[in-house]
């Protein structure tokens, strides 16, 4: 994203660093260690935030509607998954941000939550609509064969439109999928204990539903040459492990040679190369490899 799309964002966390600097300067008594500390994570951050971090269009709109988008980001960076990046759209809904951070238009980001949930609701009257018609076009045995899926999406229909508790990730998830109705009735219990939890059923599916999304498109984004620098530091380090067993045993401990195989590598003659996963045979550690330290201590 060119700078010119992220500037409103960038010139905000700057104000807002300023703005946390000199409350720090007026505190009662002084700051404390811990202040100290605080400030100096969150000026990493905004540095990270200036330099290095890739926004996307929706990252920047997202922090925008904070009035202390730093202090918002301070919060998913706390509760990110490292494995997974920085996904900041994604861990707003995970912190409840919208409901914990002050908001630049409160007014505007209720209008805009019930324009989406209204959008969700016609989404899945559309959704029946369809499903009605395909049910037209069928013979009468073919409809019968179709009574459970039948009750399950009119029972669904009206569950999501009258009772469903929406929340923004919710309704974010859903609103990404083609024909949400037909998520939701594939949930649908025939028991009637089940339909008790039924709430506590669906948010959990959507949630599963949002998680896999989320790996899919984190899995796009990566580059070619990023999965090469990858790959390149993974046995930069399998190769260090390599070296140190040598010094410590004269060999290689089982845990470094099942890192390797784990890792998609082979070890020859002490150095490492990459393996081809379609010519990798199953892996086997050869019997006179040296238990790990572990193992000896134990």
């Amino acid at each position: 994203m060119d700078y010119e799309t992220k500037r409103p964002l960038m010139e905000q966390i700057d104000k807002c660093l300023l703005e946390h600097a000199a409350a720090l300067g007026t505190k009662d008594g002084g700051p404390s260690i811990a202040d100290v500390y605080g400030m100096q994570e969150m000026s990493e951050l905004h540095y990270y935030l200036k330099v290095q971090h890739e926004f996307t269009p929706d990252e920047v709109t997202s922090l925008l509607q904070f009035t202390d988008p730093l202090a918002v980001a301070v919060g998913c960076w706390e509760e990110r998954d490292p494995a997974k990046g920085f996904p900041i759209c994604d861990l707003l809904n995970e912190i409840n941000a919208y409901e914990r951070f002050p908001l630049v238009d409160p007014a505007g980001h209720a209008q805009k939550e019930a324009e989406q949930i209204q959008s969700l609701k016609d989404r899945i009257d559309q959704n029946m609509t369809d499903f009605q018609a395909e049910l037209l076009g069928m013979g009468k045995a073919e409809i019968i064969a179709k009574s459970t899926e039948i009750t399950a999406m009119r029972e669904a229909l009206d569950f999501m439109k009258e009772d469903f508790d929406f929340a923004a990730d919710d309704v974010a998830i859903l609103l990404n999928m083609e024909n949400p109705l037909k998520f939701v009735a594939n949930q649908w219990p025939s028991d009637f204990v089940s339909l008790l939890y039924m709430e506590d059923q669906i948010k959990e599916a959507i949630g599963d539903a949002g998680r896999e999304a989320a790996a899919q498109r984190e899995a796009e984004s990566v580059t070619p040459e990023q999965r090469q620098a990858i790959s390149s530091e993974v046995q930069t380090t399998l190769q260090m492990l390599v070296e140190t067993d040598l010094k410590l045993y004269g060999e290689v401990t089982k845990d470094t040679l099942e890192a390797i195989q784990t890792q998609g590598f082979l070890l020859q003659d002490g150095a490492l190369r990459k393996v081809d996963p379609a010519q990798a045979g199953p892996a086997v550690l050869p019997e006179s490899a040296k238990p790990s330290l572990r193992e000896q201590l134990h």
